[in-house]
């Protein structure tokens, strides 16, 4: 068995796997204090409109019905952002999305249509190793010898998508842009596009939290916590190595948009969200101290590092020729990375790619620090 530090770790539906909050931005509206369902019921016309919301993956977009409602003491009228220390900001049209359900479905069907879109630019200047290990995953979603190992790699890449897409700007991209012009200012996140008002970014986020998020993340921890505890947990080692893979990559990207949203916003805290980033960082190392406890020292990379041990590692953790292949191919890789892995260690840069990442290839794991 590895040599685990003495911690109390457990994989649990109340560790963290994405940037949790508990209610929408109050910056945007203080209509809701909570992400239970809850349509606006007061509205200034009973014209409905259609329009459609990108993320500029590609040309990715799906389209809501929204509808003119009548703010209230609270909702934000504009867009804001910072550049040099200077508050700037855009107008925005008093639109909501008409019906939460319906757009839920709508939003969930996104996810699962464009994961493969997503990934491809979310990982676009990422190395070979980053790569082939989510064109590994999402074919072991495929091909993976069980259903549960399917479901498993499969809901994880849905979340990592709707995690993606709650720190991404959305904006509107077809022809009804709401009564708003894009904006001009080449210093805004928004230049040269129309940003969606600020009242249905939160609604956004109820959808996301609610109807995606959390109920993407209480089945991939039940799947997770299935196969860990398995009697014999070398079949499924692979897949739990993927899935692990997919979730700490994306705290990684996670948090640098964080500080990023940070500089935007002119915050002097280095993270937007503080605390839900250091919730998030404390169930990344959740998931590490679980990964290997579930290895049961027999250290997979370490053994394909020698093309004598193969075989012997092909009979220990199940795998076929191809795959044993691959973690060979990975073990090079690891090695070929090590100085950089270890300098983000080092220097405490949690949104390089590596941080996180790079601890599931220690022989005798340490949790490094978070946020």
């Amino acid at each position: 068995m590895s040599r685990l530090p003495c911690l109390r770790y457990k994989v649990t539906t109340s560790i963290s796997l994405y940037r949790e909050q508990e209610a929408p931005n109050a910056i945007l509206t203080r209509r809701w204090r909570d992400f239970k369902i809850r349509n606006i019921t007061e509205w200034a016309s009973p014209d409905i409109r259609k329009i459609y919301i990108t993320q500029g993956m590609g040309t990715a977009s799906y389209e809501l019905e929204v509808r003119e409602f009548i703010p209230v003491e609270g909702d934000s009228m504009e867009k804001f952002w910072s550049a040099g220390g200077v508050r700037k900001a855009c107008r925005a049209t008093p639109y909501a999305i008409v019906d939460l359900e319906k757009a839920a479905r709508s939003r969930l069907q996104f996810v699962n249509d464009n994961v493969g879109t997503y990934i491809a630019y979310g990982i676009n200047n990422s190395d070979l190793l980053v790569r082939t290990t989510y064109e590994r995953a999402m074919r072991h979603a495929k091909e993976a010898k069980s259903e549960e190992e399917k479901t498993l790699l499969r809901n994880a890449l849905y979340l990592w998508v709707a995690a993606r897409m709650s720190s991404t700007t959305e904006w509107l991209c077809g022809d009804d842009k709401l009564d708003m012009m894009p904006v001009n200012d080449i210093t805004s996140p928004y230049f040269d596009h129309t940003p969606i008002p600020p009242v249905m970014s939160a609604q956004f986020q109820i959808i996301s939290f609610s109807r995606i998020l959390r109920p993407l993340k209480k089945s991939v921890l039940k799947h997770l916590s299935n196969m860990s505890s398995a009697a014999d947990t070398r079949k499924n080692w692979f897949t739990i190595y993927l899935t692990y893979f997919l979730l700490l990559h994306n705290c990684s990207l996670v948090t640098r948009r964080n500080e990023e949203y940070a500089r935007q916003l002119n915050l002097q805290t280095k993270f937007a969200n503080p605390q839900a980033i250091s919730d998030y960082h404390q169930g990344a190392l959740v998931l590490l101290a679980d990964f290997h406890y579930s290895n049961k020292g027999q250290l997979p990379f370490s053994m394909a590092e020698n093309s004598k041990n193969l075989e012997e590692l092909a009979d220990i953790a199940e795998l076929n020729l191809d795959q044993v292949l691959f973690i060979k191919n990975t073990a090079t890789l690891v090695q070929q990375q090590r100085g950089q892995m270890m300098q983000a260690r080092e220097h405490r840069v949690f949104t390089d790619d590596y941080y996180f990442l790079s601890q599931l290839y220690d022989k005798d794991w340490e949790p490094s620090a978070i946020a």
